[in-house]
């Protein structure tokens, strides 16, 4: 069985004939450098009722797919007959063989079935080690408590589509990792979720990564929870600098701006002892219309540097959390 279930699990030993269903179908070798991961147990009191919601999800994406197959040919021709448009028209990407691969961007909330939404935090992926790990954050804005999600991943090519084993680094009710097989030849990652839940056993969240939109590390290494927030801490820093450039860049640009309009007021200023009455009236109020300009334009350079000074708290703030994190 290579579906599972994300949830917090006893480590204990002696439960070792009671695994669980990320247990059964997430050890990967130690080639992939996971073996120092702590195996993931179940109550096995609950493990029929769990096995049977897993067999629904594999129903629910094989029903999925058999749907996708009768349209295939369809919609290659499609495809084939729009051209790029279609596919750029779509935000998907374009690799091996002409092959369209849906890619879904980093930070976007994407809503489920139970109303609360999920977003990729990361996803990179390690060419060497044919791995590739995924990290995933549930908002959970119905403030439901004690939800439970099952999880799967298939690996596309140009030729065939099948499923992958994964293996849950990181889980908890809005946050986990989770690690996944990755041939050279894989063109598309498809990350199923789905609310454990009878009422949505039908209702699949998918995830896509195209090969040419993922992120490329060298090694990716299995982390502590912790490891992990760290290492967000450290990434969300970056964002955060990349964010400040980019407002000092659009401030140098405005007020270039400004600069550009009031030479040329001052221009008109000028013309104005050449002008007759109805011609300075309405040099008069290109001026005005000028000025108008320079305050809305002058308005947005207070507003961007506001936003920097944020951003510059923001990165303190980070930095002291990241100092008091490593030093615990």
């Amino acid at each position: 069985m290579l579906f599972k279930k994300s949830k917090s699990h006893n480590k204990n030993k002696e439960n070792e004939d009671k695994k669980g269903i990320y247990e059964h179908s997430t050890d990967l070798s130690d080639t992939y450098g996971l073996s120092n991961v702590p195996e993931v147990k179940e109550n096995e009191k609950s493990s029929k009722k769990k096995i049977t919601a897993i067999q629904k999800l594999e129903t629910s994406i094989k029903l999925a797919k058999g749907k996708k197959l009768r349209t295939t040919l369809f919609w290659r021709f499609l495809i084939f007959a729009l051209g790029g448009y279609i596919f750029f028209f779509n935000s998907q990407s374009i690799f091996q063989g002409g092959v369209a691969y849906r890619s879904t961007e980093l930070h976007q909330g994407i809503k489920m079935a139970d109303g609360n939404t999920i977003e990729i935090v990361r996803w990179d992926y390690s060419p060497t080690q044919k791995i590739a790990e995924i990290e995933l954050e549930i908002n959970n804005i119905t403030f439901e408590s004690g939800k439970q999600y099952n999880i799967a991943c298939y690996v596309e090519t140009n030729k065939s589509e099948k499923q992958v084993k994964i293996k849950a680094i990181v889980q908890e009710q809005d946050y986990f990792v989770v690690q996944m097989e990755a041939p050279d030849d894989w063109g598309q990652l498809s990350f199923y979720v789905q609310v454990a839940d009878e009422k949505y056993q039908n209702q699949l969240t998918r995830l896509y990564a195209a090969r040419d939109k993922i992120t490329v590390v060298d090694e990716i290494q299995a982390k502590t929870k912790e490891g992990y927030l760290q290492q967000r801490m450290l990434l969300t820093i970056e964002e955060y600098k990349n964010e400040i450039q980019t407002l000092k860049n659009e401030n140098n640009t405005l007020k270039e701006k400004v600069e550009n309009i009031k030479a040329k007021n001052q221009e008109l200023e000028e013309s104005k002892k050449y002008q007759t009455s109805i011609e300075i009236a309405e040099t008069e109020k290109t001026i005005e219309n000028n000025n108008s300009l320079i305050a809305s334009t002058e308005k947005l350079i207070r507003d961007n540097e506001n936003k920097i000074t944020e951003y510059e708290n923001l990165i303190d703030q980070t930095n002291q959390n990241y100092q008091a994190s490593i030093s615990q």
